[in-house]
């Protein structure tokens, strides 16, 4: 049966990376603007051989204390474009959302008969649509169904994790800021083990549990900044200015995330007319879970993945049929079937998946979408000799700092750009643009690059302090009249 399983996985491995690198348009995992100053970190700590510990980047924020705590993220980035381009990027991107949900029908076919496994997978994989963007969050996807699933599977069994997964923390605190997130999924599932157990057995659990979790916060102060990452998460929720001027930390809506909405309301429909029963603690971090969605977009794709591995146990128990073991008892024909096609195609298969990736890599040049790439304006700077300080749109930020100039903003506003500073600039914008000039002059800005239309464009345009030098259907350029 297992065989049987792990040939799908590769199947499902191939499929997905296929539509991502075949089906899709090949800049659509390329329409965040941070993915620019992602691969200009990477190139940074590979060409200085050591780790940003202060923002130089920007003129704005130059000197202030930044991190870049998902630099292992950041040199695949940069490995992937340095040697494929933007298509290296793109299937980076494509192999890491396909190992994702492969994983997450293998986590589950472990309990669940393969068909509704495979349903359940590509369910989720079609909600989370919207996540599949090229950022360092896209590479712990699987790390996140890996961990749900061991801590579940530790609780069923009444053990604790493995230490192993240990070592599956400390890449993820590499990686990307969440694994906080994981931390807290740990932390969820001992209490549960610890409210399961016998009377007798609480000292153990609790003792085995604990070091379990001790060893986890331990792996994750295994990074080049060692406890750092750990607080950005306070700095996130802390009362973090910049999130409510980000897309992707809005609340989930009706208007700007309705199929996420809407598929989590039907699911919850379902648990309630059903009757689903739900162990209380597991219940809970489901609660958690879904709050977490609601207060930003950018959970959902969390939501789908890990619900799945939360209320398997429960489904099973609830619905019979749907045990695996049920569906071998009731038609063993199909895994005996299943098997020999895995003997005889798994090979083949992860055979086809690496000519899927290397043909990934060829075909004509790619580069992240045009509303974030102001190509045009940033090569007149150099062609023009062009020299200061430049105020930039906040999705032009990305662009800057990949080709080497400084930003008056970026996508780095969890850290930097704060202390009012965000609010103030989105104040301006949207209440007083006439206040852009002379805001500018604050900062000694001698040159902008802005959208086409946009507000600071109007202004500029009126000011006859500043003349447009540039200009094209991504981003106008403006110098400051000497």
């Amino acid at each position: 049966m297992r065989l049987a399983a792990w040939f799908i996985f590769a199947f499902l491995f191939v499929f997905i990376a296929f539509v991502f690198l075949a089906l899709i348009p090949p800049d659509a995992l390329l329409r965040d603007a941070d993915i620019y100053w992602h691969v200009a970190t990477g190139r940074w700590i590979w060409d200085h051989g050591s780790f940003p510990q202060v923002d130089e980047f920007s003129h704005t924020s130059h000197g202030q204390i930044w991190i870049a705590k998902e630099w292992l993220s950041q040199i695949i980035f940069f490995g992937a474009y340095r040697l494929a381009g933007w298509r290296g990027v793109v299937v980076v991107t494509a192999c890491a959302i396909a190992l994702a949900y492969s994983l997450l029908f293998l986590m589950l076919s472990r309990t669940m008969r393969l068909t509704v496994a495979i349903g359940v997978a590509a369910v989720a994989l079609a909600l989370s649509f919207p996540h599949f963007i090229a950022r360092p969050q896209i590479f712990v996807d699987a790390i996140l169904v890996a961990w749900t699933a061991a801590m579940a599977r530790a609780v069923e069994e009444r053990r604790a994790p493995s230490l192993l997964f240990l070592l599956l923390m400390v890449l993820w605190a590499n990686l990307h800021a969440s694994f906080t997130a994981g931390l807290a999924i740990a932390a969820a599932f001992a209490v549960e083990a610890l409210l399961d157990c016998e009377p007798g057995e609480a000292w153990r659990v609790a003792r085995q549990w604990g070091l379990f979790l001790l060893g986890a916060i331990g792996a994750a102060f295994v990074t080049p900044y060692g406890y750092r990452p750990l607080f950005f998460t306070g700095q996130i929720f802390g009362a973090n200015e910049a999130l409510q001027y980000i897309q992707e930390w809005q609340p989930t809506s009706m208007r700007n995330a309705p199929v996420a909405l809407i598929a989590m309301l039907l699911l919850f429909f379902f648990a309630m007319v059903s009757g689903i029963r739900i162990r209380p603690w597991r219940l809970m971090l489901i609660v958690a879970l879904t709050y977490f969605m609601l207060s930003a977009i950018r959970f959902s794709a969390m939501f789908f993945i890990i619900l799945p591995l939360l209320a398997a146990a429960s489904l099973t128990a609830h619905f019979p049929f749907l045990r695996l073991s049920k569906h071998i008892d009731d038609d063993p024909r199909f895994y005996q079937t299943m098997a020999r096609i895995g003997r005889r195609a798994l090979l083949p298969t992860y055979l086809v998946g690496l000519v899927v990736i290397v043909v990934g890599l060829f075909g004509r040049p790619i580069t992240p979408v045009q509303n974030i790439t102001p190509v045009g304006a940033v090569n007149a700077i150099y062609a023009r000799n062009l020299q200061g300080n430049i105020y930039n749109s906040y999705n032009f930020g990305g662009y800057l700092i990949f080709r080497n100039l400084q930003t008056f903003i970026d996508g780095r506003a969890g850290q930097l750009f704060l202390n009012g500073f965000i609010t103030r600039l989105n104040d301006i914008i949207g209440k007083h643009p006439r206040q852009l000039v002379p805001y500018l002059d604050e900062f000694n800005v001698t040159l902008a690059l802005v959208a086409p239309d946009s507000i600071e464009a109007q202004e500029l345009q009126a000011s006859p302090a500043w003349e447009i030098v540039y200009d094209d259907s991504v981003a106008d350029l403006f110098r400051k009249r000497e």
